[in-house]
């Protein structure tokens, strides 16, 4: 559960500074939906690869317990 508080404080802490300093990753909702799929894509083929290899594993009372495709789903968030 700890996990997931953090990513809920990291979400607030991007939106904050997108509003008050008009911080934007695209300009248009597109750009951004296709820069977040892609960076996605990239860190979730990356965290399947290093649980596979045994460099990463999730275990422990911090998370949910909610799994899909062998990570947590918190990692899918974050």
């Amino acid at each position: 559960m700890e996990y997931l508080i953090i990513i809920f404080i990291f979400l607030t802490i991007t939106i904050f500074m997108e509003l008050k300093y008009k911080l934007h990753t695209g300009h248009t909702r597109k750009e951004c939906l296709i820069i977040t799929l892609i960076i996605f894509i990239i860190r979730i083929s990356g965290d399947y690869y290093a649980t596979f290899r045994g460099h990463q594993s999730f275990t422990g009372s911090g998370l949910i317990g909610l799994r899909i495709f062998g990570l947590p789903i918190e990692e899918y968030l974050f």
